[in-house]
């Protein structure tokens, strides 16, 4: 529903923000849609809002899925690998990404939730604890 307001609404003068596009569809179908998406943009020309996308699918690139445009500028941020350790450098380049990372982010997943249940008064907030595993979860 919000891709499609987006899709259809929006101007030159919008600003359109989409975190992790293509979470929860198959990899073929999310694909398809983050490049009909991206070329319906592009081709409005000065009618294409600014966008600021995050998505999973690096092949997007790789595959030539989606021609060069003025119009188009590809960031991605500067992390680093330290030992097993995945390492944010908080700074943002022009490239892609070239892995997802995903298995370092689950570590510091693990790691953050580990503290949380040991740190956290469990009894005096059972409600918050079980709204927050569902939002991390969900």
């Amino acid at each position: 529903m919000q891709s499609s307001l987006s899709l259809n609404h929006s101007t030159g003068d919008s600003l359109v923000l989409v975190d992790e596009f293509g979470k929860g569809t198959n990899t073929v179908d999310g694909l398809a849609l983050l490049t009909a998406s991206l070329n319906n943009w592009m081709r409005r020309g000065p009618q294409c809002p600014h966008l600021l996308m995050s998505t999973c699918f690096h092949s997007l690139i790789q595959l030539g899925l989606i021609s060069d445009s003025p119009l188009l500028d590809l960031l991605t941020l500067e992390t680093a690998i330290e030992g097993e350790e995945l390492v944010f450098l908080y700074q943002v380049k022009n490239g892609i990404c070239q892995s997802s990372c995903a298995a370092n982010i689950a570590t510091l997943m693990l790691s953050f939730i580990r503290k949380f249940i040991l740190t956290f008064p469990f009894r005096k907030h059972k409600f918050f604890f079980k709204c927050f595993f569902l939002v991390l979860f969900v």
